[in-house]
């Protein structure tokens, strides 16, 4: 059968670790930067505006003024405003001799707006009356300092032009020269007079208001540095987790099918003693289980494979759990299944159907038993009694087996020599003639020998990796060995990636929060 995946664009399960990550620094930075904003000292600001005349006399004088832009002369009459001689005279007229000439341009500004003939003298301070006082001398002190700077230089050129017309009279000129030397003079003295009309107040320091601190922009500020330190913990955590992203990320890594998910089984379902199948729950963990079975009994691999091998990287990730329901699982659906565990070093079978740990495969393979003696017949459904009454209102129940070997009550003294002995393999092709499919529990496969040396001995491999033991690093391990194996890697298994079942009236639907399965079979 040939299967197709389809690769997700999110992991919901790493968005949420991320989110964990983002979330406290974009509550927890806005909140800092709203403290410390509140503890500043509350900053006033005052204006006050000019009308700037739009000549002056030496502009007026130059043959090219008419390529000068308006807007050009206002912005550099913000520029002089700006310089520490004008500076200076603030501190003086105002008496704030301990600011300092560059103290009070730290806390003052001017604006300058090309289209009008408007300056803006603004001052910040942390009492309101003294920013409004302050802009206005700032707006004074400006007016005479232009006004200072003006007169000076008409009178310099009334000076030059009074001496250029003694001159024409002494060594008498030509009266056309003279005339003109006259008529630059009377230019010069009407400038003059106008000089106050440069620079005019049109507007004293404003009623201050309080511009600092703002606790809304301090918040926005915060937020956005808080998500952007967030998001950036979080793709360096992302990239530091040695965990799977996702279902597909392992079936990347070692190069296996996608066979299915199982979620994790509830700590309180796993306390009650029996597995999930065998207590008729009906649960997500069961409907996975089933699916799981379908896929198997579909895939054409699988169904030529005889002994199935199921390993995983590491102990702890559910391994034995799966084999024991996906056995229960074929068994229900009508197939002869023996399930046999051979993880000889960490057994669990024994517990997980609520037998004793008695005589198993260590012994048959030591030669003190046979493997009929030692084999247990499972109830499907939970208990003899269970299954008879469920055979009593059901007359579809299924016709299959389930025969369980355990590893044995002296089994992993010797764990490498039971595994890779002749023994194993003859006790093997025994449970192989009483089933039609035969389960081996194995050994992690890169935690112990045992499972390559048990290869050997199998038809196929199922790998089962669960979401919070298995690591990015182990994927090397685990490719190496499966490539020495010499049974068929049939595919992955994935445990504990976010997961649900939903029923609907008349088909299956599976929603997975990563990606849907691609091996559903949906009509029920």
């Amino acid at each position: 059968m040939e299967m197709h995946e389809s690769r997700p664009t999110q992991n919901p399960a790493a968005l949420a670790r991320s989110w964990r990550i983002i979330l406290p620094f974009a509550i927890v930075t806005p909140l800092v930067a709203l403290v410390l904003t509140a503890s500043k000292p509350a900053t006033y600001e005052s204006s006050a505006d000019i009308l700037s005349s739009r000549e002056s006399f030496v502009l007026s004088n130059l043959q090219n003024y008419n390529f000068f832009y308006r807007a050009r002369l206002i912005w550099t009459q913000a520029q002089l405003a700006r310089l520490p001689t004008v500076a200076e005279r603030v501190v003086a007229a105002a008496g704030i001799a301990d600011r300092g000439p560059y103290g009070f341009l730290a806390q003052s500004s001017v604006d300058a707006d090309g289209s009008t003939d408007v300056m803006t003298f603004r001052v910040r301070d942390a009492d309101p009356a003294e920013a409004t006082r302050l802009a206005t001398i700032y707006a004074q002190q400006y007016i005479r300092h232009r006004r200072a700077l003006d007169t000076q230089s008409i009178r310099n050129a009334i000076r030059v032009v009074g001496r250029e017309l003694e001159r024409a009279r002494s060594e008498g000129r030509n009266p056309a020269i003279y005339a003109d030397l006259v008529q630059q003079q009377q230019q010069l003295q009407t400038a003059l007079a106008s000089v106050r009309t440069n620079a005019t107040l049109l507007r004293p320091g404003s009623e201050a208001t309080r511009i600092a601190p703002q606790p809304r922009p301090a918040l926005i500020r915060g937020f956005v540095l808080g998500l952007i330190m967030g998001i950036g913990l979080a793709a360096v955590a992302r990239v530091l987790d040695p965990r799977a992203r996702s279902a597909e990320d392992i079936s990347e890594q070692l190069d296996l099918p996608l066979l299915g998910r199982l979620p994790l089984e509830e700590q309180s379902s796993r306390r009650r003693g029996a597995l999930a199948l065998l207590r008729r729950d009906e649960s997500p963990y069961v409907d996975a289980i089933q699916l799981l079975r379908t896929t198997l009994e579909l895939d054409e691999r699988a169904r030529e494979q005889r002994v199935l091998m199921v390993t995983s990287a590491v102990a702890g990730e559910g391994k034995s759990t799966t084999t024991a329901n996906l056995a229960v699982a074929l068994a229900r659906a009508g197939r002869d299944v023996v399930l046999v565990e051979l993880d000889l070093r960490r057994p669990s079978l024994a517990r997980l159907f609520g037998i004793p740990r008695g005589p198993g495969v260590a012994e048959v393979v030591r030669g003190g038993r046979s493997i009929d003696t030692v084999m247990h017949v499972i109830p499907l459904f939970g208990s003899v009694d269970s299954a008879a009454k469920l055979d009593r209102r059901d007359s579809t129940a299924p016709s299959g087996t389930l025969r369980l070997v355990t590893a044995g009550a002296t089994a992993s003294a010797d764990s490498g020599e039971i595994v890779a002995g002749a023994r194993m393999a003859s006790a093997l092709d025994r449970l192989k003639s009483l089933g039609e499919i035969v389960l081996v529990d194995s050994p992690p496969i890169i935690q112990s020998s045992d499972a390559l040396a048990l290869s050997a001995h199998v038809d196929g491999l199922l790998f089962v990796a669960q979401m919070r033991k298995y690591r990015r690093r182990h994927a090397t391990a685990v490719r190496h060995a499966l490539a020495m194996s010499p049974a068929l890697p049939l595919g992955l298994v994935v445990i504990g990636e976010q997961h649900e079942l939903e029923y609907s009236a008349d088909a299956r639907v599976e929603r997975s929060t990563s990606t849907p399965n691609p091996y559903v079979v949906r009509p029920v």
